[in-house]
């Protein structure tokens, strides 16, 4: 291992192997993989971006995993680690508090249930996509870069892996208790005229929009948003007024002339 002064120069070379990655990943390469049964093709278009060309639906989905594991094969395995519980084995000891929380809430067992859960047909798609992430990573001649810095090896992709990323993605989506609390602590002590305001029920965004250019002038859209509140609610024309009604929602103690501009 290097030397923690050394660090710097592991990291450059590192992205110098990344950089040979990406002008080689689209070499032509003839390769017989055990996951596909027919001839498949991979191209580049003119960005550079990875089209597939396969007979069946099977093996373009064994060709999506070869994809995966040979361009992106980290940040899948960031996302399994984050989904089960296991990040601060690759990241270190900073990701623990994050790993003691996916461990209280059985993320991983949500993942094991949905794996159970899948139909038959799905369930071998997924069989063909995990053995394709498998032979694009054993093809890869030296390791991704960021295993390099890290010190690192990557273990085998898996069928639970997969769902460990799924269930990832659906709580990232889906998380949204810090802004919730938030929400509430702010409109529970606001006029109800200035929480329709600021979290209207139906926004321009929530209807049709006609084609003509100044369609934000449309009566209809501008009928849909909640009316601004009198000056006896809230007086806008005082500049301090925003700034006021802060402090008085979250409890500012800090003098108003220290709040930044």
């Amino acid at each position: 291992m290097l030397p923690s002064s050394d660090r710097p120069v592991r990291i450059m070379l590192a992205f110098l192997v990344l950089l040979v990655f990406q002008l080689q990943a689209f070499a032509q390469q003839q390769l017989e993989l055990p996951s596909i049964d027919k001839h498949v093709e991979i191209l580049a278009d003119d960005r550079g971006v990875p089209v597939v060309r396969a007979q069946t639906y099977d093996d373009a989905v064994a060709a999506l995993g070869f994809l995966h594991g040979r361009d992106r094969f980290f940040q899948m395995d960031a996302m399994r680690r984050l989904g089960s519980g296991r990040l601060a084995e690759l990241l270190g000891s900073s990701q623990i508090g994050r790993d003691e929380e996916i461990r209280r809430q059985q993320v991983g067992e949500a993942a094991r249930t949905a794996l159970d859960l899948l139909q038959p047909d799905n369930r071998a798609a997924l069989r063909r996509y995990v053995a394709g992430v498998n032979a694009g990573l054993a093809s890869l001649p030296v390791l991704p870069p960021e295993y390099l810095i890290l010190g690192s090896r990557p273990e085998p992709w898996t069928e639970l892996d997969a769902m460990h990323v799924t269930v990832a993605l659906m709580r990232m989506l889906s998380d949204m208790q810090d802004r919730e609390q938030i929400e509430t602590e702010i409109f529970s002590s606001l006029d109800p005229q200035i929480v329709a305001l600021l979290d209207p029920a139906r926004t321009s965004l929530d209807a049709e929009i006609p084609v003509q250019a100044d369609w934000w002038l449309d009566e209809r859209l501008q009928s849909s948003l909640p009316a601004l509140p009198g000056p006896d609610v809230v007086d806008f024309r005082d500049d301090d007024t925003p700034r006021k009604e802060l402090y008085r929602v979250l409890g500012r103690r800090a003098p108003l002339d220290d709040w930044p501009e």
